[in-house]
């Protein structure tokens, strides 16, 4: 599961035996798994390391501690990440990043990150839904940004407020989503192991 605490090794291919060596056997919350994870090592000093998945973390004691570097400004889901100009200290080091929402860019070794999308906004929809009996009305749910509905060329970003919602924020995955064919005043939505109702 996601709070699975996942073993962290290295492989030395210098050693006369090269092997692999456990550095720390409780990481937590350090993302780690075998889908879409991101792993790089400072090429001028080893004990730099910078690895995640959901955000970025940075250890500079070679992997014994990290610390997150990736402010909740920057979009969730980190899928790509290199380190462009390696620096003996972490605070020059110039990273690339490639997350669901476009690349990032940091020059202080992930403690201030700008965006290098310009005027384009990217937002990934699992899918959509429309209604012939509410013609120009389209709701959906996005990667990372909620809920969205378009109706009158205007989009709306769907998030549920109210006192009694399930844990759901703009920057949570939305689900699937269907317009109710008898009604269309009713959207129904996935989100994580719940399907939620709108009626209006």
């Amino acid at each position: 599961g996601n709070n699975t605490i996942r073993p962290y090794k290295i492989y030395d291919l210098t050693a006369a035996t090269p092997q692999w060596q456990l550095v720390n056997a409780n990481v937590p919350g350090l993302d780690l798994d075998n889908n879409d994870s991101v792993f790089d090592i400072n090429l001028t000093n080893e004990n730099i390391i910078y690895a995640g998945k959901v955000h970025l973390k940075r250890s500079i004691n070679g992997g014994l501690s990290f610390q997150e570097i990736y402010p909740i400004e920057q979009h969730d889901d980190v899928r790509a990440l290199q380190i462009y100009t390696s620096t003996t200290s972490e605070a020059n080091d110039v990273l690339l990043i490639g997350n669901d929402g476009g690349v990032s860019k940091s020059t202080s070794g992930g403690n201030v990150w700008e965006t290098l999308n310009g005027n384009l906004v990217a937002t990934e929809f699992f899918d959509i839904a429309v209604s012939p009996a509410r013609p120009g009305v389209v709701a959906g749910g996005a990667q990372d940004n909620s809920y969205y509905k378009l109706e009158n060329g205007v989009w709306m970003n769907l998030v549920d407020e109210s006192p009694n919602a399930l844990p759901c924020s703009i920057h949570n995955d939305g689900g699937h989503t269907l317009i109710d064919w008898s009604n269309p005043n009713v959207v129904y939505s996935r989100f994580n192991q719940y399907l939620k109702k709108s009626i209006d």
